[in-house]
Formats: C-alpha cells, sequence, structure tokens
C-alpha cells in the first residue's frame, strides 16, 4: 500500500507540480502539416464514408495536439518573462 504521507504516491506529487507539462515529443509543423494533409483529402470526392471518419477522427486529434502544444508554449513564454520581470526589478 502506499503511504500518501511519505510523499510516495505520484498521482499527489503530480498534482503539487505546478510547471506546465513538457512539449509533445513531435514538433508542431509535422502536427500542422499532417493536419493540413487531411485537410486536403477531405476534399477529394473519391474518399469513402469510412475513410473520411477516420481522417475527421484523425484531424480532431491533431487540432487538440496542436492546442496542447501551443498552450504549453505559451506558459513557456510567461514563465520566461516573469523570471526577466523579476530579474529586472
Amino acid at each position: 500500500m502506499t503511504d500518501e504521507s511519505s510523499g510516495s504516491n505520484p498521482r499527489r506529487r503530480a498534482k503539487s507540480n505546478t510547471r506546465p507539462k513538457a512539449r509533445p515529443a513531435i514538433d508542431y509543423q509535422a502536427l500542422r502539416q499532417e493536419l493540413d494533409t487531411i485537410l486536403d483529402e477531405l476534399q477529394r470526392e473519391d474518399l469513402t464514408v469510412d475513410a473520411a471518419l477516420a481522417r475527421y477522427r484523425r484531424g480532431l486529434e491533431l487540432v487538440q495536439q496542436l492546442e496542447l502544444y501551443l498552450e504549453t508554449a505559451e506558459n513557456t513564454v510567461t514563465e520566461l518573462k516573469a523570471a526577466f520581470d523579476a530579474k529586472s526589478s
């Protein structure tokens, strides 16, 4: 059993961590390029309904990943600015 007071519970440690999540391993350009490819594919008239649904689902996943990527970048900029402002004061 895990003793929560010992700090060995990973779930408890994760909640106390205020730093933003690490950036995803894949880069923004690769995500964006895949999304652009999917958008092009969805405009084709020869795409089956099943294939279109699969591509649409993947497109939604990519949008979520891109939003997370941008949110993480924004948090990093905010932290860097705060650190810079603190040193400048």
